[in-house]
Parts: structure tokens; sequence; C-alpha cells
């Protein structure tokens, strides 16, 4: 029954870890290796968690992204479409960026991923002891004969 509560756990928690995971990896890359580029507001989504998309020219290439508003930019009541932003890009894969300073993006993400994997830690942990004991006391239990 453990296991299967444990296998349950693990399951549910792999997706989010798996997203937030991959979020922090990509802000972490865009920290390290990024180059700053100058982006124009052309959308604002304020009935889809408040995205901003976004458009930035690599030479003769304009890309697309989606983002969030603050982060070394305005906050997103303050911003209209056509705005300079800041994004930063990877110059190795330029599709890859992000709205402001992938730091602050990056610093906001990993506490709630630890906190998150914490408490999967935890549950799992405990539910472990739990069984455990309950296997040791049951073993110690003098058996009956009818």
């Amino acid at each position: 029954m453990i296991l299967a509560i444990a296998a349950i756990v693990i399951w549910l928690a792999a997706v989010p870890i798996r997203i937030i995971g991959s979020q922090c990896v990509r802000e972490y890359r865009l920290d390290k290796e990024g180059t700053r580029t100058s982006a124009v507001v052309t959308a604002l989504e304020p009935n889809n968690h408040q995205f901003v998309r976004y458009s930035y020219r690599i030479d003769t290439t304009t890309l697309d992204g989606i983002g969030r508003a603050g982060f070394g930019n305005p906050e997103f009541h303050q911003l209209r479409i056509g705005q300079q932003v800041v994004a930063v890009y990877l110059p190795s894969e330029p599709r890859v960026s992000c709205l402001g300073s992938p730091r602050q993006l990056l610093t906001n993400d990993v506490i709630p991923f630890s906190l998150f994997l914490l408490i999967v830690v935890a549950v799992i942990s405990y539910q472990c002891t739990k069984h455990l004991k309950g296997l040791t006391n049951r073993s110690s239990q003098p058996s009956t004969l009818l």
C-alpha cells in the first residue's frame, strides 16, 4: 500500500517538477549565456495570467516570445502595446528568450520549486516511516493460536 501511495505522489509531483525544473534551467542558461536586446510589446493578455507577448530582432530575423511583466521591465498595468522592453535571448538558440532579467525570474521560480520538492520529499518520507513502523509493530506481536 505504501509503495502505491509513494508511486502516486511521485507521479503527481513529476509533472510540476519537470515543468518548473526545465523553466529554471532555461532561466539559468539565459542568465549565464544570454544577450540583452530591445523588444517590443505586441500583445497584452490580462485574462491569461497577465502574459506579455513580445517580438525582438536579431539581424534580419524577427522572433516572438511570451513572458511575464516586471523583472526589470515595467509591471503589467504599466505596459502598452508598442512599448520597448528588455528581453534576453541565447545567441546559440535565438528562439530561446525571456522578458526581463533571467536572474530575477530564476530567483522568483527557485523558491517555490524548492519548497515544492521539500514537501514532496517530506510526504514520501513520512509515509515510508509510518509504513515501516507498522511492519515492525506487526512482526513484534506474538501470534496467537486459536
